[in-house]
This record gives C-alpha cells, structure tokens and sequence, in this order.
C-alpha cells in the first residue's frame, strides 16, 4: 500500500548524506512536487551531474549549480 508524499516547507538537509542526495529524488518523482535539497560544504563539493542525467530520463526536472546539486 502506498501513501502520498508532499513536499517539505523548508529545504531537506541531506547533511554530509550522499545516498539521501542521490536517492531521495528518485522516490519523489512520481509525487511531482517540487523539493529543495540541501547539503554540508564537503557534500556540495561532490560532482552531482551522474545522478543528474538518469533522474532527467525518468521526468525530474533537476537545477545545478556549477556541476553541483542546488
């Protein structure tokens, strides 16, 4: 059974959390709300564009800042 997922009203702080960045997303886009991630200095340095490309092919729209998830 499946429940519905809302967005947050403030941004979700993965933290230093690569796995939540990378698959958070890819369990919201069928809710197709709009979510804002947020991360620590050492997580924001890391290349985000690998997740970037398949989360696109699946409908999410996906904004970047230099290579980077914003």
């Amino acid at each position: 059974m499946g429940g519905r997922v809302t967005p947050a009203d403030q941004a979700l702080d993965c933290g230093n959390s690569g796995s939540t960045m990378r698959r958070s997303p890819a369990c919201w886009l069928r809710s197709k709300a709009r979510f804002t991630l947020t991360e620590t200095l050492p997580l924001s340095l890391r290349p985000m564009e690998r997740i970037r490309k398949p989360l696109q092919a699946m409908g999410a729209r996906i904004t970047l800042t230099d290579g980077m998830h914003r």
